[in-house]
């Protein structure tokens, strides 16, 4: 089945009245929005000539990493560029967008433009199609709306900022981490302490105790005990 943008005029009244209905805005070039909805997995071709979102998901991919910067340069007037650079891979990974865009509902819109039959699309693919929609978005609105359009949608909404600089500060993934990849064997052990609602964890690497911590639950003692080994290598 091929999809092509020569798409009449109810389809694309239809496309705009559903980003109208979910994002409160109108668009001025709706073609680009329709070209954003269309990934490189399905067959889509306009005047003979095979086409993709690729260009607009470079674009986006692009504008994103602004947008992300400024917010938290913003945010966090007093933190390193180490911190901002972190934490700003962990917000514009294609996996995290994937995420984004099924909280904003974008995915909704483009289950109703990709059609039944294509190739299997590969991992994360959403968050590729959130890129180009936004790489539209900033050709057809530019790019302070983009800037107030993550910021109303995404920043005050779908964002938990907090919960990313903790997994930032999560010794335990840096910890199994590092041993992965020092092709170290880590081991965790839990055990309820007699007379008391507390957990003592210990963490084992090539069987020698290098972490340990009493806590009133696992996974409070895991972190714990996480961050003594951790710091031990």
């Amino acid at each position: 089945m091929n999809l092509t943008l020569e798409k009449n005029s109810d389809e694309l009244k239809s496309l705009k009245k559903n980003i109208k209905d979910i994002f409160g805005f109108n668009t001025k070039n709706i073609s680009l929005y329709l070209l954003a909805l269309t990934p490189r997995f399905v067959e889509a071709f306009f005047n003979g000539e095979k086409i993709s979102n690729e260009r607009l998901e470079f674009l986006g991919d692009a504008v994103i990493d602004l947008i992300v910067g400024q917010y938290l340069f913003c945010k966090f007037p007093y933190k390193d560029e180490g911190f901002l650079t972190e934490i700003r891979s962990r917000i514009v990974n294609t996996q995290y967008l994937s995420t984004i865009a099924k909280e904003i509902q974008l995915s909704e819109i483009v289950e109703k433009y990709i059609p039944t039959y294509h190739q299997t699309p590969p991992k994360n693919w959403l968050g590729n199609v959130f890129e180009a929609f936004i790489g539209a978005m900033f050709l057809d609105k530019g790019y302070n709306f983009c800037y107030n359009f993550f910021l109303k949608f995404i920043a005050n909404k779908t964002f938990d900022i907090e919960n990313i600089i903790e997994e930032k500060q999560n010794y335990k993934s840096k910890l199994i981490e590092y041993c992965q990849k020092n092709k170290l064997n880590i081991e965790y052990f839990s055990e309820k302490l007699e007379n008391s609602n507390d957990f003592k964890i210990k963490i084992f690497i090539n069987n020698k105790l290098k972490g340990e911590s009493i806590a009133a639950t696992i996974k409070q003692g895991e972190k714990e005990a996480s961050k003594i080994a951790f710091e031990k290598l």
